[in-house]
């Protein structure tokens, strides 16, 4: 018994193992399509769950800017201001703020899934804890993001795209800033990268990923700081559960007789 909790301390860590694994027969990647349609669904729920508490996310913004004024942890409106006296740094910033969050996310999940598949299910599954997080607070704490709020502006705006009335609006919760999972998914996406590639210039790219999205998501006034410490949080909580998962998961498979369906589906056989 000993020896076998010894060697189950060996095994967890939080970045995942190098190691050999199959790749996902035909069913698994059916598992995989309704993962990710599940989490789109729940997107669509949170939005019809806040309906008619806008003002709560008001106020609950209000008291999130007393505590951080409290904290003298208010950068966002020094920041945005600064910002919005350079007009190419508003358009990288909104620019960014759209094309590096999704796009980036899903392009890292296939890089991981066709090249690094040892890795895949770590990130697969820290993304779906991360994601029950997220919008579990969503609907519990809904949020106004500082664009809504008196002294901010909301920066893509001004150069007419608005997002509550374009066609991705029926698919937007405007009321999610807290946590920041633009911030925390790119950490998420950063972390695999620094973890996973071989070249520097892609570990230098998971570096400045999150880094420039945390001052984008400031300068476009989509997130107050303390979304942003919240969505690291919640990120690293996700990555240390999957990792146990990974850990608990390989430590049975050694033990059991019998393999077990469900941890399967979530973490592919070797």
């Amino acid at each position: 018994m000993q020896r076998q909790n010894e060697q189950s301390k060996r095994q967890w860590r939080i970045t995942p193992r190098r190691e050999p694994i199959t790749r996902p027969t035909f069913g698994l990647m059916l598992i995989e399509f309704a993962l990710i349609l599940f989490v789109t669904l729940a997107y669509f729920l949170t939005r019809g769950l806040i309906r008619g508490r806008e003002s709560d996310a008001v106020e609950h913004a209000n008291k999130l800017l007393t505590i951080e004024r409290a904290l003298h942890l208010d950068p966002e409106q020094a920041i945005q201001h600064f910002t919005l006296h350079h007009e190419w740094l508003v358009q990288f910033a909104n620019n960014f703020y759209l094309y590096a969050h999704l796009p980036v996310l899903i392009a890292v999940a296939i890089w991981l899934y066709w090249w690094r598949p040892w890795a895949y299910p770590w990130f697969r599954n820290a993304f779906l804890i991360s994601a029950l997080f997220g919008l579990s607070i969503y609907v519990i704490l809904p949020v106004a993001p500082p664009r809504f709020m008196p002294g901010f502006v909301d920066t893509m705006a001004l150069y007419g795209f608005n997002v509550d009335g374009s066609a991705a609006g029926p698919l937007y919760n405007p009321y999610a800033a807290m946590p920041s999972l633009h911030v925390g998914w790119s950490l998420l996406a950063g972390i695999a990268l620094i973890a996973c590639a071989r070249s520097w210039w892609l570990k230098a790219a998971g570096i400045a990923l999150p880094t420039l999205m945390t001052f984008a998501v400031i300068m476009t006034g989509n997130h107050y700081l303390l979304d942003i410490v919240a969505g690291a949080v919640v990120i690293l909580v996700s990555l240390s559960l999957s990792a146990l998962w990974t850990s608990w998961h390989t430590a049975r498979a050694q033990t059991s007789r019998f393999p077990a369906w469900i941890p399967s589906a979530l973490f592919w056989r070797r």
